[in-house]
């Protein structure tokens, strides 16, 4: 009896030791277990783009469930083709997800080409990267290049990597998840970082063992202006973005793998790409080309309204090469506050454009030789926002009305596409369409110097990804008398035209839904009152501006006109004495050559842009001289 009681004891010893290497330890083990399988179940899901999944024995919540599978989604980035929606049964006890499907958003046909262009086109990205870069200048570029090559999606139908990457238009997540992959690929560490109350997904990435924000969404700008990245998110720490109204928020969500998340570095608040509204263009030997506009907080008058094309050596020491005053008019007479003077490079110069023209000037800066000036039926349609060169040296430049859109309940407005042929002998084909065409008739320009444009419109291109809109439908099952119902999360912030540089030419009208308040810079679409051909002379009272405007964010400032006797409005008459002598060659010279002790009055700038050019240089100077001798 004794030695049988042993015996049982050993068995029950044994059984108890089997049960303990089998089963989880804790309860918390359980959870994980039960996690795990959910996730390898899903994974396998994605990867064999299976829809219907049955999950009933994992006994998971549906919060559970929603908040592994977003996990899952957001922390990895790749599943491109994956819905941010999914439907689901609840249980007889409406205690458990019994029953799970997956959403797909691309035809499953069609992913694995997709995945291949998608890989194909990172590998081109990073191929870019030079080597001697930083960790932070890589991000720079990245961020840069989405910015550029993405906008922001206004029909709300566009939220994966494939579409910010290759198609051309996202909403916030998906620069967010491209952001992921791109960083990934040069191997920073990169993750997601979402917030319910702002609507919103950004980045975090890692350099030299520390984290950062960069928001690349909000640096593109809305309505979308082509060739232009601005730099407010770019490596900003916790108390930086917690100070910004559309980052502050204490339900920030960290996809990061369970890694802690602290971005309490602050070193990147004086890199040289701070403040910068422009594209910075990566140059032989660690250097960057850009052009940085004046504080708008420090304009007094239009003359104070300009930008300095730079170059930022290895070390990150900025270097000026040319500033341009020059400013762009609001509907109302006045003029805004910021500079928008983007720079391209293409064949081994820098362009850059004004309101109404666009130059060309040697890389080591200097003379700037004007290639093109707008037409009058080019002036009735705006001033130019924006501009890119491809690589077979097509410009095309960007015309609007107005920086930002006319309030924040009208997200509409006429852009326009023109293109220019640089350096070429060969026909440039052009598409001329209407809004009520199906079928484009076909033109040909021929285009034989640089300062002769194709004068076509181009309309803005649907992106060429197929995405399905999101919907949520409830249904009853006839059989378990169970209901099936759809759950959808998705990140959209922000408001932006369409960007793309391609060849259908006419006046594209984007008209899209209200959407939500994005900022792009502070003071960007402020304005200052300036001399009209019989106005006073004017200053600005500067108050803590509110950020009204949708896309952009628009600032309002007093103005308060100062009485003074009427200003000569004569042109060449830079002085303001009433006539052209030999003292207005010499103020406008000394003002070219930056003389810091010049002062000319606003009226005064205006006269002194004798060709019409809406700059003020050398060929301004020798305009006065040939009227002073009566050549003209």
């Amino acid at each position: 009896m004794r030695s049988a009681l042993k015996k049982l004891t050993a068995l029950l010893l044994t059984a108890v030791m089997m049960l303990a290497i089998v089963m989880p330890a804790s309860a918390a083990e359980a959870e994980a277990s039960v996690q795990d399988s959910f996730r390898d179940l899903i994974h396998n899901a994605w990867k064999e783009r299976k829809t219907q999944l049955y999950v009933g024995y994992l006994r998971l919540s549906l919060q559970e469930i929603s908040d592994l599978y977003y996990e899952m989604l957001y922390q990895e980035a790749k599943w491109f083709y994956v819905g941010t929606s999914f439907h689901y049964t609840m249980s007889r006890s409406n205690t458990y997800v019994s029953s799970f499907s997956v959403d797909y958003c691309y035809d499953l046909n069609k992913v694995d080409a997709m995945q291949e262009a998608l890989d194909s086109a990172v590998s081109a990205i990073i191929g870019a990267v030079q080597p001697e870069w930083s960790d932070a200048e890589k991000v720079l570029y990245l961020h840069d290049y989405l910015a550029e090559h993405c906008s922001y999606d206004m029909t709300y139908t566009y939220y994966d990597a494939y579409s910010a990457i290759l198609g051309g238009s996202s909403v916030c997540q998906g620069y967010s998840l491209a952001m992921c992959i791109l960083c990934r690929a040069l191997g920073i560490p990169c993750y997601a970082v979402t917030s319910d109350s702002l609507k919103h997904m950004w980045n975090v990435v890692q350099i030299d063992g520390k984290w950062y924000h960069c928001d690349t969404t909000y640096d593109d700008g809305a309505p979308d202006m082509i060739g232009r990245a601005t730099h407010m998110y770019v490596l900003d720490d916790d108390a930086l973005m917690q100070s910004d109204p559309y980052h502050a928020a204490s339900d920030w969500v960290f996809y990061a793998e369970g890694i802690p998340v602290t971005c309490d570095d602050t070193q990147y608040r004086s890199a040289f790409w701070q403040g910068v509204m422009d594209t910075m263009h990566p140059l032989p030997e660690g250097e960057w080309l850009y052009a940085k506009a004046a504080n708008p907080s420090t304009v007094q008058s239009g003359y104070d309204v300009k930008a300095t094309v730079m170059r930022s050596t290895a070390t990150g020491t900025p270097v000026s090469l040319k500033t341009v005053n020059a400013a762009w008019a609001t509907p109302s007479d006045t003029v805004y506050v910021l500079c928008y003077v983007t720079t391209q490079i293409y064949d081994g110069n820098i362009y850059y454009f004004v309101p109404n023209a666009i130059y060309e000037m040697p890389m080591e800066g200097g003379y700037a030789k004007k290639i093109y000036s707008l037409t009058a039926e080019e002036k009735a349609l705006g001033e130019i926002y924006g501009m890119t060169i491809d690589e077979t040296g097509l410009l095309t430049y960007q015309i609007m009305k107005a920086p930002a859109y006319p309030d924040e309940n009208t997200m509409e407005m006429d852009v326009a596409y023109h293109t220019l042929r640089l350096s070429t002998e060969e026909p440039v084909q052009t598409e001329t369409t209407t809004a009520s065409e199906t079928t484009a008739e076909t033109t040909t320009t021929t285009v034989t110097t640089t300062t002769t444009t194709s004068a076509t419109t181009i309309t803005t291109t649907t992106a060429t990804t197929t995405a399905t809109t999101t919907t949520t439908t409830t249904t009853t099952s006839t059989t378990t008398k169970m209901t099936t119902t759809a759950t959808t999360k998705a990140t959209t912030t922000k408001a932006t035209t369409s960007k793309t540089t391609t060849t259908k030419a006419t006046t594209a009208k984007t008209t899209t839904t209200k959407a939500a308040t994005t900022p792009t810079t502070a003071s960007e679409t402020a304005a200052v009152t300036t001399a009209a051909e019989t106005a006073p002379e004017t200053t600005v009272t500067a108050s803590e501006p509110p950020v009204t405007g949708p896309g952009t964010g628009s600032i309002t400032t007093e103005t308060t006109a100062v009485t003074e006797e009427q200003l000569s409005v004569i042109k060449g008459d830079v002085n303001l004495d009433g006539k052209i002598d030999v003292s207005d060659a010499v103020m406008l010279a000394r003002l070219v050559a930056e003389d810091p002790e010049v002062r000319i009055r606003t009226q005064g700038l205006l006269n002194a842009d004798c060709n019409g050019d809406n700059q003020r240089n050398s060929e301004d100077i020798l305009w006065i001289l040939r009227r002073i001798a009566k050549i003209i």
